[in-house]
């Protein structure tokens, strides 16, 4: 089984972005991208941390895909109240995507300066392939960099 990791941060405008045709372009993207890899694999399981964005869509786009091709999907959650101040619905699309999720990996029950990146260390360690969103942190960008794992930017 290919495993991919998608990694990025939420967009500063990701909620005026939401209800655009650019955020229905991305998921689209998202699709095209996983069917591809899916046609170079037989089995793949995406990773994704769920921020919001990119991550979610991703998750998303995951279920749109489960009839046409063999995909898993696993949510590395980098701490248990990721989603505490997010706005219900937001929550609400939060918990229905792990409710559904193949595997729920949980990097820290409470939230730490480090567990985001411990997090980010642990779906670059695991992926086979990254698929980047938007620009990483410096030290994210460092990891993958180390890791000599193929990229791929949506």
């Amino acid at each position: 089984m290919k495993k991919v990791s998608i990694i990025s941060k939420t967009p500063e405008n990701w909620q005026s972005l939401e209800a655009t045709a650019a955020c229905d372009d991305l998921f689209e993207r998202l699709k095209t991208v996983l069917n591809d890899l899916a046609k170079e694999q037989a089995d793949l399981c995406l990773i994704t941390s769920m921020n919001l964005g990119p991550e979610t869509l991703a998750a998303e786009a995951v279920f749109k895909l489960r009839d046409k091709i063999s995909i898993k999907l696993e949510c590395a959650l980098p701490y248990e109240e990721q989603a505490k101040d997010w706005s219900e619905s937001e929550r609400d699309r939060y918990y229905g995507i792990i409710e559904n999720c193949d595997v729920e990996s949980l990097i820290s029950t409470v939230y730490t300066d480090k567990c985001e990146q411990k997090c980010y260390e642990y779906m670059i360690n695991t992926a086979d392939i990254i698929l980047l969103g938007t620009a990483p942190t410096k030290e994210v960008a460092e990891l993958i960099k180390a890791s000599g794992k193929q990229v791929l930017n949506i």
